[in-house]
């Protein structure tokens, strides 16, 4: 049987990116996605919240070009982690894995450094 695990999002960055390294020294970097529900409630926007993490030279690249309130597309896939803390208490997590992220718009030309 086949199986399918896609996700496709486009939203805007509920926080400044979180850029760390692992103990084998991997960059990850974790964020959080807002993303307007297609169908509002009488004049009332409602957003879903994702979490995202992206690895080594892809986390890089978040930390350095993204900030808080910034648009971005953002396609990978569902996972779930499940770990026990030092309370000897399970917790679980559903967060996207990122496969690929893109600027969704450019930035001001006016912006730019002269070459």
């Amino acid at each position: 049987m086949a199986t399918l695990n896609e996700v496709l999002l486009i939203g805007n960055l509920t926080q400044d990116p979180e850029l760390k390294k692992t103990a084998a020294g991997k960059s990850v970097c974790s964020f959080s996605l807002g993303v307007n529900r297609p169908f509002a409630k009488e004049g009332q926007q409602d957003v879903d919240f994702f979490n995202v993490v992206s690895w080594e030279k892809q986390a890089e690249f978040v930390a350095a070009y993204f900030s808080k309130g910034e648009p971005m597309f953002v396609r990978g896939r569902l996972q779930q982690r499940t770990w026990t803390d030092d309370q000897q208490q399970k917790h679980y997590a559903v967060e996207i894995l990122a496969d690929d992220i893109s600027f969704v718009r450019s930035k001001d030309p006016a912006s730019k450094p002269n070459n």
